[in-house]
């Protein structure tokens, strides 16, 4: 367990400069959600195509948020596992289009249970700051989607995975735009926000 010791404390400028981003990629996600559960209907290469698309553009966007804000080690990696889960879906879906729907469906419920695991995982790091339970949160939806799509197989392959897809992508980026204000509110006050062992204070 860290003692007071070995907490690093930054500039709250920092914290700061980098909430304008993390709100605007939580936006970003959520368009790429929208887009998604409007694409239900499409069909099924098609659909593979976009999803994985999507994958690879979120991936890619987690990934430069994961090297772009400097914290401690163990919510980089962190960050960076959920990023490189977000890119392996996304090209293996563009990869093997040809695998149907049922494989889609099968490589999103691991997806989402892998997910949903290390965004639980996050979210604890995050504490005792006040805005963890919006990525706890993230975190079990995840989890829940990729049992629900288990449970259902094949059926749930029908329609479910625009819709689903979408689902979580809007709601990951809702969690990051609510952790931002959370955070941007906590800096205009002028607290001590702790996050992943770092700390930023004036």
């Amino acid at each position: 367990m860290a003692t007071e010791s070995d907490v690093q404390y930054r500039n709250v400028n920092e914290l700061r400069d980098n909430v304008g981003w993390y709100i605007g990629m939580g936006g970003g996600l959520m368009v790429l959600g929208i887009l998604a559960i409007l694409a239900p209907f499409v069909a099924t290469f098609a659909i593979e195509f976009v999803i994985g698309i999507l994958f690879v553009i979120g991936g890619i966007m987690l990934f430069y948020n994961a090297i772009r804000w400097r914290r401690s080690s163990s919510g980089r990696v962190t960050s960076i596992m959920i990023s490189l889960v977000y890119l392996a879906v996304g090209a293996l879906l563009l990869a093997y289009p040809l695998r149907g729907v049922i494989t889609l469906t099968f490589l999103l419920a691991l997806f989402f249970l892998a997910t949903g695991i290390f965004k639980v995982v996050q979210s604890f790091e995050m504490r005792p700051a006040n805005w963890w339970g919006w990525a706890l949160a993230s975190g079990i939806l995840s989890l829940v989607l990729g049992v629900l799509l288990f449970l259902g197989m094949p059926w749930t392959a029908l329609w479910a995975v625009g819709l689903i897809v979408g689902i979580d992508l809007l709601f990951t980026g809702w969690s990051m735009i609510m952790v931002s204000l959370a955070i941007r509110g906590s800096v205009e006050r002028g607290e001590v926000i702790c996050i992943w062992g770092t700390c930023y204070s004036t």
